[in-house]
């Protein structure tokens, strides 16, 4: 339905899912970086039947620890996040996303997820992430540099990883 032809209330309450959806893509990136798989799982909506890969659904997002296991820090970097409404309890978006992990060997990915979305009890979940990489490239691993001992230097490697795990 067009935005103007919706009441004052209606856009209101447009508005708070449009909020409520993109903190979804927030917290998916944080719930990697952190490692918390108990807030990821927070974030899907329950399904009968898995779906395909690259697509991600609850029950791929469960066999994420033991894939991850053994990542180092990462972080992944959320932007345009473009939200279109089928309904009021249904919506799809298309989020694009900047990656830098460390899995042994450092990794820089482009990616943009086209998602699909439900409002469940009252909360935006995902249904389903379809993961497109547009590029991933092997590089230098920055944290292997020696430390930045920020304010002093800018330039190394920093603890900021180690702090925020420690505070998850």
């Amino acid at each position: 339905m067009p935005q103007d032809t919706l009441s004052i209330e209606d856009r209101l309450d447009r508005m708070e899912a449009v909020s409520a959806i993109r903190q979804l893509a927030y917290d998916y990136a944080y719930a990697v970086d952190m490692l918390d798989w108990e807030l990821m799982e927070k974030l899907w909506v329950e399904t009968d039947a898995p779906q395909p890969p690259p697509i991600l659904d609850i029950h791929a997002i469960r066999k994420l620890p033991a894939l991850f296991a053994e990542q180092g820090p990462s972080m992944l970097a959320v932007a345009n996040h473009r939200i279109e409404f089928d309904g009021n309890d249904t919506a799809s978006g298309t989020v694009y996303c900047l990656a830098f992990v460390d899995r042994g060997e450092f990794i820089e990915q482009a990616i943009v997820y086209v998602d699909d979305y439900r409002k469940i009890d009252g909360e935006w979940r995902f249904l389903k992430r379809n993961h497109l990489l547009l590029w991933g490239r092997e590089t230098a691993n920055p944290l292997q540099q020696a430390e930045a001992n920020w304010p002093a230097s800018q330039i190394g490697a920093g603890n900021a990883a180690k702090v925020l795990r420690a505070h998850a």
